[in-house]
């Protein structure tokens, strides 16, 4: 498979996430048919919401990389996301399965962004 090239100027759209108590902030970059080809996502602390640099951070660092890279070779989202663990949880007094993982749960707001960019706001996934 041929890598997507990008576009230098693109659209990007960027939401906060918390995932088991974790403040992070997702962003996902668009191609020119506006669908998902990468993904970046960092650890917020503290109440200003200042970075954080640890385990967590490098972690989702080197993730949203290898999915970005996946994303820009043709492999569709939706089976990045369907390949990460979820676990059994009550929504708004619904049973579903909501991801295990930081990376799971970012995955997740990416594919709400990838299935409506034009209204997608994020949100919360875990």
């Amino acid at each position: 498979m041929t890598r997507t090239t990008l576009n230098n100027r693109r659209r990007c759209m960027t939401a906060d996430l918390t995932h088991n108590g974790q403040r992070l902030v997702v962003s996902v970059g668009l191609d020119a048919d506006n669908r998902v080809k990468e993904v970046f996502a960092g650890a917020r602390g503290g109440a200003n919401g200042d970075r954080i640099s640890g385990d967590l951070d490098i972690g989702l660092a080197d993730t949203c990389i290898t999915v970005s890279v996946a994303l820009q070779h043709g492999i569709p989202l939706a089976d990045l996301g369907k390949s990460l663990v979820t676990v059994p949880a009550v929504v708004d007094g619904a049973e579903c399965e909501v991801p295990a993982s930081p990376i799971g749960a970012v995955l997740a707001l990416a594919a709400e962004a990838d299935a409506d960019p034009a209204g997608w706001v994020g949100g919360g996934a875990g």
